[in-house]
């Protein structure tokens, strides 16, 4: 009878979707158009939470999570943002489906609450309503902003945008769209940037297999904060409370972690990994 009664609640549980946590990293893969998510204090592979099977996503690139708990991701081959529930990957839908966006590469909700996004064919940051999709305005264009990536909004409220053609950081003002180049040393190939918890910002160099620290008031080149293995390509960035730093390294499939202080990053997982482009921290 016990015997009985334990197959019965294990059936049980597992008809159930696993529940993620707060702290789990959520990567999205574009070159195997799936999500992964992986187990924040271990960086072990938990589950492929949106797989190729699906066949929605096409080229996954940006990924973050929205005000209203859900997860949003850009899919830059079908030029969409598509929105997810984070424990069962069941598909809530297109967010966005605007004729302007082309080649979406990085998303962030700002301190407004709407959705910015890199548009990396026509070389702007579009800004859409957080809560209906729709298009609001353009939020940073400009002649010298070339293939934009990487997206951050800074302690001073300002949009910081990684313009990969030309190896710099530029600073806009959302509300305007205008912006100025404000960092352009040490990078080739720049790929995302976040700010960290000492408020310093940090760019992922794919280029030089490293990750890089600026000044966030003047843009001053700091340091090499972390450096990778050969064979790397350090493109997603985020940071866990501990002030650990996760890197998702493109061109290996692989996820390393960095300790607060810098130094070399150390591997945690080889799993679960297909064109790691970008990556989030569940709120």
């Amino acid at each position: 009878m016990r015997s009985i009664l334990l197959m019965l609640v294990g059936a049980i549980a597992l008809s159930f979707p696993r529940r993620f946590e707060s702290g789990d990293l959520y990567v999205a893969n574009i070159r195997s158009n799936e999500v992964s998510v992986f187990d924040g204090q271990t960086g072990t592979l938990k589950r492929v939470l949106v797989p190729a099977a699906s066949g929605v996503l096409k080229g996954p690139t940006g990924i973050a999570f929205g005000p209203d708990g859900n997860l949003y991701v850009a899919s830059s081959q079908s030029n969409q943002i598509f929105r997810y529930n984070p424990d069962t990957g069941e598909s809530l839908g297109a967010f966005v489906e605007e004729d302007g966006l082309t080649m979406p590469f990085s998303l962030i909700f700002g301190p407004d609450g709407d959705l910015y996004v890199s548009s990396g064919r026509d070389n702007v940051v579009r800004h859409y309503n957080g809560r209906t999709g729709e298009f609001v305005s353009i939020a940073a264009a400009d002649t010298a902003l070339k293939q934009p990536i990487g997206l951050a909004f800074g302690p001073d409220g300002m949009l910081y945008v990684v313009n990969s053609a030309h190896a710099n950081i530029m600073r806009f003002d959302p509300r305007t769209g205008r912006g100025a180049t404000f960092a352009s040393d040490s990078m080739r190939f720049p790929s995302d940037l976040t700010f960290g918890p000492d408020g310093a910002l940090y760019v992922s160099n794919a280029a030089r297999r490293n990750v890089v620290r600026f000044d966030a008031e003047s843009g001053a080149f700091r340091d090499v904060f972390a450096r990778l293995p050969e064979r790397a390509a350090p493109v997603g960035l985020a940071f866990r409370k501990d002030g650990r730093l996760f890197v998702g390294d493109f061109a290996s499939d692989r996820l390393f972690i960095v300790e607060p202080g810098g130094g070399d990053a150390m591997l945690v997982s080889s799993e679960g990994l297909g064109g790691p482009e970008n990556i989030a921290i569940r709120p």
